[in-house]
This record gives structure tokens, sequence and C-alpha cells, in this order.
């Protein structure tokens, strides 16, 4: 049955079959780096917080359609053994995954809380104003990094949710 909702693309996925292929082999995640002593020595202080979505397929072209549709980045990830075969990984950041949460979000099943915290996340904790140049961003407040921490808790925390049996 076609899904009236919302026209096929020129991709051949729809928006729902996305989220599907998502909601099983994909990973939204805050990537937390911790200032090192070169980054210190920059001036850079803070801890730094990045939304990231990723995806790894064995199948190259699903993760293809991934990064055409939504952009980002797609790499090989290679086998660790002979009984494995390589695969494919897509991963977008920072804006980018907040584009793509928002349209696949009302879709989930399974990630569906974690990307309400993602998004939340990103409303909440992300400045508007990049100033760039040398050491980027101001540092972060106290309670600028303890609210961008407690995120990074809670979307651990909603990964490791036991479901219920259907």
């Amino acid at each position: 049955m076609q899904d009236n909702t919302e026209p096929a693309t020129a991709l051949g996925f729809g928006i729902r079959y996305i989220a599907g292929l998502f909601d099983g082999d994909g990973c939204i995640f805050l990537n937390r780096a911790m200032p090192t002593e070169k980054t210190i020595a920059r001036g850079e202080v803070s801890p730094k917080y990045q939304l990231m979505c990723s995806l790894a397929n064995i199948y190259k072209p699903v993760v293809l359609k991934f990064q055409a549709k939504f952009g980002g980045l797609v790499v090989p990830r290679n086998a660790q053994n002979t009984r494995q075969r390589t695969a494919w990984y897509w991963a977008v950041t920072a804006r980018r995954s907040v584009n793509f949460l928002e349209k696949i979000s009302p879709y989930l099943f399974i990630k569906k809380e974690q990307a309400k915290i993602a998004l939340d996340y990103h409303r909440t904790c992300i400045r508007d104003v990049y100033i760039g140049g040398k050491g980027g961003n101001p540092p972060l407040s106290i309670d600028e990094i303890a609210m961008r921490e407690r995120y990074f808790l809670m979307l651990q925390m909603a990964k490791r949710r036991e479901w219920p049996v259907i």
C-alpha cells in the first residue's frame, strides 16, 4: 500500500522507511571530548559536546542514500576477521543531526526517546553564535557544563532502557 502522506523520493526511500532503518541500525549520541594539554594551551578549557547520528550497514547503497539525502560522511569500517564483512558507516553531526532527527522522529519507535533527548539538548544547550578564530567559543560556564553532562547521561541511560515483551 502506498503511503499518501509523503511522495516517493528520488532516492526511492520514503522518510518512514529511512526512520525504520535508522531505528534498527542507527545510533544517536553526544560525543564528549575532554580538554587535553594541547587544547588547554590554546585556551579551550571546557569539554566539548557534539550531537551525532550514525548508521552502519553492509549494503553500501543504503548508506550512500542517507548521505545523499542528509549530507554527512560515509566511511568503510573494515572487517575484523574473515567471518565479518566490511560495513559502511554514515555520520552527521551538529545541525545536520538535528535536521535529520526532526524529519524522522515522528516515525521512530525504538529511538524515539533518544531523539527527543537529543533535540531537547540542541534547543537547550547550543549557542546560536559561533565566535570562531583561535580558541573558538568562550569557555562554558559551570552551569552549562553541568546541563550538557546531564543530557549526555540521559542519552546514555535511554540507550540502556529495557523493552517490555510485546
